[in-house]
């Protein structure tokens, strides 16, 4: 405390308010940083749970498809056909195809199928009435289907998924759980995480005959989850056990069987509970604690079967300590430009400080001067304030001495010179005493009425005024000061200075009385009233000594309101220079007058190069005269809040958000700014990320929707509006407003699915169709997910839509070249049994006839044999050709297979005879043009036709009986020479 106590006052001072200003740094910097870290976490949850939830859709999305294109495949013609050729000894009596013929026909069905989806890696057809012989084994790699030659065909009995796919339903998809791709018993190479999708096919008795399994690439779907992620963070993927499917170094997701040891478990204990389906499906972003260095994960369950509950991914997403640290910490470089600002400004502040108190110094040498005799002393120039009200006292004090010195020679010399006259004046003595004696008295009566003149100065002053004897008495007072104290005038001989002033002990007062004898001193302290109220009050006191007694002189103000006034300006200017938003005062010509540290801060100046500075020195966004407009805009409306930029001291631009208001009285404009060039730059960048999550949108035709269930407010993203082909200027969309844009054959269905999810808490998919005011109709995919409370309340909803008429189109495109002959591009013989069976239907129902032509052309194997069956071919299209030209529209024309057609021929009336006759001219018309020479690359080809024709009316016969009367009716028109139409007749020719 000694070594304090020495330090010259200016260092005192400075070190003080250094201290002072170093710990509100601190905390500053402290209470920044806190809130920095609350703001990016806070934003990393939501970012990373969106980012879940829109992965779990997509993920869903492609297993519901998955399931849908396995049942598909299950359902083509060849897989019926190839049963019921094997239930014949290899040949199916009905389309009259071989077994070989119908594996060739499903490679050539399959091939296309896995062309137009490459995202699938492998289909198969395993015959299980076949010791789970391979019928058919296609691999997609790099665009380029392969198709296994027949005889690498292997059994695939014993496969674990053949085991699981015969226990369920018919209709129903097993998924197997993620594998990694193989071959001949190995893993492919590359490795490739695929699913597994097999469905079963059941013979005309129920039984099982073979399985459909299709292999789903999990690769572009498990990358995607690293896609838009935040920066720094980084995406993993785990099966149910834990295994690494995706991981950022590619060595550790290539295998399970090296990794078995060291799964996610191992890397991350807390993600066990994660594995557990019991535990909640997300767990948000959360710190983690480890040896090596602290961590950030945040973690889901994909539950992707909704069949079997256990099967599910685990997406989990990392970001480091040291990553978060970079966005949440203050940089160092500010923290050393604050510090190396704060000593700079001690620094300052000391050397002003020793300026101001250098005059003391030169006083009290000055003083120590004076003392020893010295006069002619020269002291300090007069600066003002309380050091050159000092400074003139001791000159006055100096001055009044050498009178008084003069004063006292003059005095002695006369004196002198009186003793030496005193025996001559003696005569004269008893007049001038006389004259004396006079004098005197006119000398008190003039001392008395300067006596009265004072006290009636003390009682109209307004500030108290008092005398203390050295024991702290009251001696006298004005008015003006019991008035102040709230004592009466006849207590004071019972006053003492320690029944007002609280400060000091009785003691501590007359030690301080003592000191002040001969000095003049200015302090401010508190008294206490009668009534015990506390009040602060300012002191002019002075000490003087009378014959021998000491006394103290002083003249006391009332300050309260003063002290209150000074506290609030202080209060403000601490909550000024404490605030975190900049502030800065102009008046109205716009030069900066006052500004805080946090401006400052934000502007790269300091404080004082701020001040004086005009402020279109700093504006960027507006021209000079543009800021005197501004500023005359605030003067006349009085407040304006806006944005704008200012100019970094570096050279560097700030976007800053500004309140300011014009206080007439101070004709001077206060305002506040915050810095919001972060926000700015993250609302650009939420613009940008937007604007691609909706052109990823507009490419896929993949639109999203949210559903706010308690306030009821639907939004829809672009894609959505675009699909419904809807304009968002014409209103918010709604509920009612989708369902009513829905097919009214689907809308129940779609309305009772999403009303099922809410209740069962499950996630909904869904194909419906929509339907436009001109008659178009869409086909679309809906996916939706919803959450809820704790109680199960349904909170939001947020759902997928997809156009799929694409893929409708390409599945029809699939089921025609099913049921179309592929040379000549007519029905083939299963479309054209379909299509019979219906005519007779509809015959029953109109009472009406019908008939059925079979055509045979003659001389064709010849053709064949002799120019080659290309030939032969060009001959089948052209006969098709010529068939479409003959027949009405309802009317279908088929190929049976080889030069063999039938036609139907409906609506010909319910008169038998007559029917008879229209369809004889149709089928002569026929035999007419098919009999025409055929031009087969320029060579001329003649060929006649054998046509057999037979009527039906209604389920007189069945679909096989009528074909076989056609078909005996055309025998007979080969028999009797060709080139003829002949009419079944049941009474001439026997059936069979």
């Amino acid at each position: 405390m000694k070594l304090l106590h020495d330090l010259p006052l200016s260092t005192r001072i400075a070190g003080s308010a250094l201290l002072l200003v170093a710990l509100g740094a601190l905390t500053l910097m402290f209470v920044e940083e806190a809130h920095l870290r609350e703001v990016y976490f806070g934003q990393q949850r939501a970012h990373l749970e969106e980012a879940f939830h829109f992965n779990e859709l997509r993920l869903t999305q492609e297993i519901d498809t998955l399931r849908r294109n396995t049942r598909f495949l299950a359902a083509t013609p060849p897989i019926s056909g190839i049963m019921r050729a094997a239930r014949n000894n290899g040949y199916d009596t009905r389309d009259g195809n071989t077994n070989e013929q119908w594996e060739e026909r499903l490679r050539q069905i399959f091939s296309p199928f896995l062309l137009a989806h490459p995202e699938y890696y492998q289909l198969n057809y395993i015959k299980i009435a076949d010791q789970g012989r391979e019928i058919a084994h296609l691999t997609s790699r790099n665009g380029q289907v392969e198709i296994m030659p027949p005889d690498r065909l292997r059994s695939m009995a014993g496969q674990d998924y053949s085991a699981a796919t015969m226990k369920i339903a018919s209709g129903r998809v097993d998924l197997s759980n993620i594998d990694l791709s193989r071959e001949e018993g190995k893993n492919d190479q590359p490795h490739i995480p695929t699913i597994q999708a097999s469905a079963p096919v059941f013979d005309d008795n129920g039984k099982i005959f073979g399985l459909i399994v299709l292999y789903l690439d999990l690769r572009p779907l498990l990358q995607s989850a690293a896609f838009n992620l935040p920066p720094g963070v980084f995406a993993l993927i785990t099966d149910r056990h834990g295994r690494y499917l995706l991981r950022p170094e590619p060595l550790r997701a290539i295998g399970f069987a090296a990794e078995s040891g060291n799964g996610i478990r191992t890397d991350f204990p807390t993600l066990a509970a994660a594995l557990d389906p019991r535990t909640p499906k997300f767990m948000p972003l959360r710190k983690l604690t480890t040896k090596s260095a602290a961590q950030y994960l945040a973690a889901g369950r994909i539950h992707y079967d909704a069949d079997n509950p256990d099967q599910f991914l685990l997406l989990t997403y990392h970001l480091t300590d040291d990553v978060a640290r970079r966005f949440v910490t203050i940089p160092r470089i500010h923290l050393i430009t604050g510090f190396a600002t704060l000593l700079l400004i001690c620094g300052i502040m000391l050397l002003v400080l020793r300026r101001i108190f250098s005059p003391l110094e030169q006083l009290t040498a000055s003083a120590i001067e004076i003392t020893a005799g010295t006069r002619n002393v020269r002291l300090p120039p007069d600066d003002g304030g309380e050091i050159g009200h000092l400074i003139k006292a001791i000159d006055i004090m100096r001055t009044e001495l050498s009178n008084r010195e003069q004063e006292i020679l003059q005095i002695n010399e006369g004196l002198e010179r009186q003793v030496a006259r005193r025996t001559n004046e003696l005569a004269t003595a008893n007049k001038l005493l006389l004259h004396e004696i006079s004098a005197r008295k006119r000398a008190l009566n003039d001392v008395e009425s300067l006596f009265r003149r004072n006290l009636a100065l003390m009682n109209i002053a307004m500030d108290g005024i008092h005398i203390l004897d050295m024991q702290g008495n009251l001696v006298e007072a004005n008015k003006a000061f019991y008035q102040m104290l709230g004592y009466s005038e006849e207590l004071r001989s019972d006053l003492k200075v320690t029944d007002w002033d609280m400060q000091f002990s009785q003691e501590e007062l007359q030690a301080a009385f003592k000191d002040l004898i001969g000095k003049q001193i200015m302090i401010e302290t508190r008294y206490r009233r009668k009534d015990g109220t506390i009040f602060d009050v300012e002191i002019a006191c002075s000490g003087v000594e009378l014959a021998g007694w000491g006394y103290i002189y002083a003249v006391s103000r009332d300050i309260s309101e003063r002290k209150l006034t000074e506290s609030a300006l202080r209060q403000k200017q601490i909550m000024i220079d404490t605030a975190m938003d900049g502030f800065w005062l102009t008046d109205t010509q716009g030069i900066l007058l006052e500004a805080n540290e946090a401006y400052a801060r934000m502007s790269g100046y300091t404080v004082p190069e701020l001040i004086g500075l005009h402020i279109s020195h700093l504006e960027t966004k507006e021209q000079p005269e543009e800021v005197s407009g501004h500023i005359a805009k605030i003067v006349a409306e009085g407040y304006d809040f806006f944005e704008t930029r200012h100019q970094h001291k570096n050279g560097h631009e700030i976007d800053i958000e500004v309140a300011a208001r014009y206080l007439a009285d101070f004709q001077q404009i206060f305002v506040f700014c915050r810095d919001i060039t972060k926000r700015k730059q993250a609302a650009l960048e939420l613009q940008h990320n937007q604007e691609l999550l909706k052109e990823a949108e507009r490419l896929g035709k993949l639109g999203s929707w949210e559903l706010d269930l308690a306030g009821g407010v639907l939004h829809w993203s672009e894609e959505v509006y675009r699909i419904f082909e809807l304009d968002p200027a014409r209103g918010a969309p709604s509920y009612e407003n989708f369902l009513n844009a829905i097919h009214p054959d689907d809308r129940d269905g779609v309305n009772h699915a999403y009303h099922r999810s809410l209740q069962d808490q499950q996630p909904y998919h869904i194909e419906h169709r929509l339907l436009f005011a001109d008659g178009r109709i869409k086909w679309v995919s809906e996916h939706c997910t919803s959450t809820f409370d704790l109680s199960g309340k349904p909170l939001r909803s947020l759902g997928m839509v997809q156009d799929i008429t694409e893929h409708k189109e390409a599945e029809e495109e699939i089921l025609a070249l099913a049921l179309h002959d592929q040379l000549t591009g007519l029905p083939n013989r299963r479309y054209f049994l379909e299509r019979l069976g219906a005519a007779l239907s509809a015959s029953t129902r109109h009472d009406d006839f019908g008939a059925v032509l079979f055509i045979d052309m003659d001389n064709f194997k010849t053709l064949n044999d002799t120019r080659g069956h290309e030939t032969g071919d060009l001959m089948l299209i052209e006969v098709a050709n010529r068939l479409g030209s003959c027949l009405r529209e309802v009317d279908i024309a088929a190929r049976l297979g080889g030069d063999e057609f039938v036609v139907q021929i409906g609506d010909l009336g319910n008169d038998r005879d007559k029917a008879l006759h229209r369809a004889g001219l149709v089928a002569e018309h026929i035999r007419k043009a098919l009999a025409q020479p055929y031009i087969l690359n320029d060579h001329p080809h003649h060929s006649s036709p054998s046509i057999g024709v037979t009527l039906y009316h209604g389920k007189d016969a069945s679909v096989d009986t009528v074909l076989q009367r056609a078909d005996t009716a055309m025998y007979q028109a080969k028999n009797s020479g060709r080139n003829k139409v002949c009419f079944f007749d049941p009474a001439t020719v026997p059936e069979g």
